[in-house]
């Protein structure tokens, strides 16, 4: 163990952590690790962030310097990436590597086979199911070993760590979000600027997409839920916020069914938390999802939200109560529901109101406190061991 980590521990000093993220970009887990380091850095601990490449697109952000410049996450670059991190992990710079994601934490498990550093993998989604087989959960495996704790969003995922063999703690901790872009929101401002820039009159509902346009996600789904309540009066738009590979397929779904002059792409948008809260409602399409940061963001902005059962979204979004939550992935199941809600506004209100109030509970502010004790916890552990050797 280094000595810093054992000062830490016996005379509270700043821990040093380096997140290791995906990619470059300002999304999902990289928003979570570049909030949760703002708060750890105020709550008086050392805080660096390092990304394996640039975004999906070749984008990058000054706050996340890559290690390498491929946009694909092959082998061959997870290993270049490992080589590039181990000189300062072999320095022991750093006294945690918190690993946010499945290639961050291959990344992290590479660079540093040895301890110390101590190695917390963030979880975001469930293992594939090829992750238990054959050579797979060789490698998986192996990585389960050099781990200290899990943070496991859902149960499932503390699970699949235990299948893999690790034994050491995991941390059940939400998925959450900074509180201060949507602060003092007003949604029906936010709805005028929104509709303005679209040209969408009042009385016409808005119902929103949010999130990189890829398979996972199911943009598609949403153009045939619009489809699905195309002739329902008042007349409803679809907003679709995101970029990324299936931006044109969408816009042919669009074109095919006769729905192109009401879906509204906008394209990569930084005021994501004023465009929610202009929305009357927000559709979670996706296959498969841990606990999808949007559904938090919308929570903050009051929109409710209609989303599949998916991973832990339950936990955010309440049936009947902040949103409606859908069994099964079927699109005129969500195409009622969407409907629902829009057809009453008292309803949606409430849903507005309950939803706000709820997402108190996933503050990256109240969550970073937790963090902090799971990681003394890890370090006391150590102390004590010294002491009794």
């Amino acid at each position: 163990m280094v000595q810093g980590a054992i000062s830490f521990a016996c005379h509270h000093d700043a821990v040093h952590v380096l997140h290791l993220v995906g990619r470059s970009h300002r999304r999902g887990a990289e928003q979570v690790a570049l909030e949760l380091a703002a708060e750890l850095t105020r709550l008086g601990h050392r805080n660096e962030l390092r990304a394996i490449g640039p975004g999906h697109e070749g984008e990058t952000v000054a706050d996340l310097p890559t290690l390498t410049s491929s946009t694909r996450h092959r082998p061959v670059t997870l290993a270049r990436a490992a080589m590039e991190l181990r000189p300062s992990i072999a320095s022991a710079k750093f006294d945690v590597v918190l690993a946010h994601g499945g290639a961050a934490v291959l990344v992290a498990a590479m660079a540093s086979p040895r301890r110390p550093p101590k190695i917390v993998w963030q979880t975001i989604l469930g293992l594939a199911d090829r992750s238990f087989r054959g050579a797979d959960v060789v490698l998986w495996k192996s990585v389960a070993r050099r781990l200290d704790a899990v943070v496991a969003l859902t149960p499932p995922m503390g699970e699949e760590a235990r299948r893999l063999g690790f034994r050491g703690p995991i941390w059940n901790l939400p998925n959450a979000r900074g509180t201060a872009r949507f602060a003092g929101l007003d949604r029906a401002a936010a709805a005028a600027t929104l509709r303005s820039e679209i040209r969408v009159p009042a009385g016409e509902h808005l119902v929103g997409f949010v999130g990189y346009l890829v398979d996972q996600k199911r943009p598609e789904r949403a153009v045939d839920l619009l489809t699905e309540i195309a002739d329902r009066e008042p007349v409803a738009h679809l907003v679709v916020v995101g970029s990324g590979p299936l931006a044109a397929a969408v816009r042919r779904r669009a074109e095919a069914a006769g729905v192109a002059d009401r879906v509204h792409m906008l394209g990569h948008r930084d005021d994501v938390a004023e465009i929610l809260a202009g929305l009357d409602v927000l559709v979670v399409t996706s296959s498969d999802e841990g606990v999808p940061g949007v559904v938090i963001e919308a929570a903050m902005a009051g929109c409710p939200v209609v989303t599949y059962r998916l991973g832990g979204v339950s936990d955010v979004v309440l049936d009947g109560l902040t949103g409606r939550v859908v069994d099964g992935e079927d699109v005129q199941a969500m195409a009622a529901a969407v409907s629902a809600v829009l057809d009453d506004p008292a309803s949606r209100r409430r849903m507005s109101d309950a939803a706000r109030d709820h997402s108190r509970n996933f503050s990256m502010s109240e969550i970073a406190c937790r963090y902090e004790s799971h990681l003394l916890e890890l370090f006391e552990t150590d102390s004590v061991n010294d002491h009794v050797r």
